[in-house]
């Protein structure tokens, strides 16, 4: 939600600075109406899934070491279970809640579509070869939880970095836009002559156009970047 109102406000802001620009209503609903489409169309649902891959992954990690962590001490899958779903959100604790009737085993496959294809099933394999063999749960798991801190610190380290690429992104197109609303502005004569020409405003539009096809390709790559990082990390270790 609160993405939507965000991206919202870019948009009429586009919109406005293109009206600002052209002095033109048309290039003004133009650039409004392909910056709703672009931002709140794609955009947002975008991130949203990144976001959710992003906190569905860190989500696993804690449960995996916390499980891991308690069965090494306890050597009960059910009371590893309860310490590692003691502590979660709401959204995963309603999907706990949703499967209270299962076996232990029951419940710990059906997590899987929750948590995903990255880590999940590699514990999974882990816990049906300790309940079938026995021995050092930690020793059993040493790749796993060391593939999990990694996963945590190639995510801390992935968003430093995207929050400093995306700085320096959107001063690069504010500087653009600023520039183009200073020479409005300063050159106002000038700009009478030219704002009735088809091609001053067909080059508004172009920008516009570049701004947002620019804005997809960087939110694309910072989306995919980061799976694309950790899929590179985990072959590496292999």
């Amino acid at each position: 939600m609160n993405s939507l109102i965000f991206f919202s406000i870019i948009s009429i802001l586009l919109g406005l600075s293109s009206y600002i620009i052209s002095s033109s209503i048309y290039i003004c609903l133009i650039v409004l109406f392909l910056s709703l489409i672009c931002l709140l169309g794609i955009v947002v649902p975008t991130i949203n899934n990144f976001l959710i891959k992003q906190k569905r992954r860190r989500e696993c990690s804690s449960f995996i070491n916390g499980f891991i962590v308690c069965l090494s001490v306890t050597s009960s899958l059910d009371k590893a279970y309860e310490n590692a779903t003691a502590n979660v959100d709401k959204e995963l604790k309603k999907v706990i809640s949703s499967i209270e009737s299962l076996t232990i085993e029951e419940k710990l496959n059906y997590l899987s579509s929750y948590f995903g294809n990255e880590l999940y099933p590699m514990f999974l394999s882990i816990i049906s070869i300790y309940q079938v063999q026995g021995g050092n749960i930690l020793n059993l798991s040493g790749d796993l939880l060391s593939e999990a801190n990694r996963i945590e610190e190639s995510d801390l380290s992935f968003k430093k970095k995207g929050l400093k690429n995306t700085y320096q992104f959107c001063l690069l197109w504010g500087i653009s836009l600023l520039i183009l609303i200073f020479m409005r502005i300063a050159l106002s004569s000038f700009y009478s002559f030219l704002k009735e020409s088809p091609t001053f405003l067909g080059c508004i539009i172009i920008f516009y156009v570049l701004l947002l096809f620019s804005l997809l390709i960087y939110v694309f790559t910072f989306t995919s970047s980061s799976l694309n990082a950790l899929l590179q990390r985990r072959d590496k270790h292999e």
